[in-house]
């Protein structure tokens, strides 16, 4: 049956994964967007764009009203350049900003279902054993930001609203961290910045297969409830270097610091959140529902990903010279 769906942060890097997921099923996607260019991007998605900004209440109130699901991926921009305390602080503050304006303009009696998509960065540094929701939290890098907001969820489901909450892991895929800080360094022929001593486990997943989960989600997830959103094999973060690099057929370069040298290149945040952090997460919740993974491990997915991007630079070049 199709649904009515009030999407906020379509236009973004899991949003558009998302948005593409729910369109395919038949659902009609009111995409939040801020311009026109992401208009376009999410009308050409299948989406019917929606202007606002989940930072001020405004016209587009009234739509998120009336759908009877809502998917909150909206967050104000992080990934880009050195994250200093201040950025994260505003960070915080904004995001903020965004769930009080979206959960008030919410019908408790009409809305079935609200995803709430957060970050692992809120369960942080919990070693090298596997780990599944219930395990205690201990927020690390930008997590240590969000961790009161996160915790303040409940809140929201005393006051009616069905939150279903979302974790998902190392989204990867033709955008955002994998791109600034693996494919294009390796592209360029630069070395990879890293710390020195043992790499940390990750726990990865394609964007691709991130937006069909949430998506899955709107069907499957129970109010109240946490989700990890990751692959099947958990791994350490230079096998990731490494197999983009290998899929690029480069060697790949290293720059090894000591924390402080890595964290005054990238800031003592983002360090935290990439490099010292063990993230190793169970998807077997979700798993249990049925849902299947269209890459299950980063053997295929990181591939995939490199392969997509040099179809981006190859067209690029393409039209640069014929300009």
């Amino acid at each position: 049956m199709a649904r009515t769906v009030f999407l906020a942060g379509g236009s973004g890097f899991i949003g558009t994964e998302t948005c593409g997921a729910l369109a395919a099923a038949g659902d009609t996607v009111l995409a939040l967007c801020r311009s026109q260019v992401s208009g376009l991007v999410l009308r050409a998605i299948g989406a019917e764009p929606v202007a606002g900004d989940l930072r001020e209440p405004g016209t587009w109130c009234k739509e998120a009203a009336r759908a009877d699901y809502v998917v909150h991926l909206a967050q104000p921009e992080i990934v880009g350049g050195r994250i200093s305390c201040e950025r994260a602080k505003r960070y915080r503050r904004e995001r903020e900003a965004m769930d009080t304006n979206l959960f008030r303009s919410l019908d408790p009696g009409r809305v079935k279902r609200v995803i709430y998509v957060s970050g692992t960065s809120y369960y942080g540094n919990l070693g090298t054993a596997l780990k599944d929701e219930t395990a205690e939290p201990r927020p690390h890098g930008i997590g240590r930001y969000i961790a009161e907001i996160v915790e303040c969820l409940g809140t929201g489901i005393s006051a009616g609203i069905p939150l279903v909450s979302a974790f998902p892991g190392y989204v990867y895929g033709p955008g955002s961290w994998f791109e600034e800080y693996v494919f294009r360094p390796l592209v360029k022929g630069k070395r990879l910045v890293t710390c020195t001593g043992p790499s940390p486990f990750c726990s990865p997943v394609h964007v691709e297969d991130c937006g069909r989960a949430i998506a899955y989600l709107l069907d499957h997830g129970s109010v109240g409830e946490r989700y990890f959103i990751v692959d099947d094999k958990p791994v350490r973060w230079f096998t990731l270097q490494a197999l983009a690099a290998d899929a690029l057929g480069v060697a790949p370069r290293f720059l090894r610091l000591p924390k402080w040298g890595v964290s005054f290149i990238l800031g003592r945040i983002m360090t935290e959140s990439l490099l010292e952090t063990n993230c190793v997460l169970s998807n077997v919740k979700l798993k249990r529902f049925g849902f299947t993974w269209r890459y299950p491990t980063i053997d295929t997915g990181i591939p995939a990903v490199v392969e997509h991007l040099l179809k981006i630079e190859h067209t690029m070049q393409s039209t640069m010279e014929v300009a």
